[in-house]
């Protein structure tokens, strides 16, 4: 069950963001990070290799975008694929619709793919 406590929102950069998962854990261990983007992911990464925590076997990481940067360290980074490019075309697509006074759909729906590399088990 997710603890709201363990729920943080971070717009920093790499050092800040394992400054802040640093100050946090001294409060509470946790075991696991999912991160709204791999940047952020990199920092869990650093923040448990300087911790020496093994990954994924007592510390996992999931990261999201599926970018290039989530394979970019050893071990690489879990990550969820929200299919960015095909968002982005449907979007265009959508524009020049509108633009050319056709219909679109009112609701569109986008799967993400968890892409399952070497820091989940």
């Amino acid at each position: 069950k997710l603890d709201k406590k363990n729920v943080l929102q971070i717009n920093s950069d790499i050092s800040s963001t394992i400054a802040v998962l640093e100050d946090h854990y001294k409060k509470y261990k946790f075991d696991c990070v999912m991160a709204s983007d791999d940047e952020l992911a990199i920092s869990a990464h650093k923040f448990a290799n300087k911790h020496n925590l093994v990954i994924p076997d007592s510390f996992a990481i999931i990261g999201y975008n599926n970018s290039k940067i989530a394979v970019c360290c050893e071990p690489e980074i879990s990550s969820m694929d929200n299919h960015l490019e095909l968002v982005c075309n449907t979007t265009v697509e959508n524009i020049m619709k509108l633009l050319g006074n056709e219909s679109i759909s009112q609701k569109t729906v986008f799967e993400a793919e968890f892409i399952e590399r070497e820091t989940t088990v």
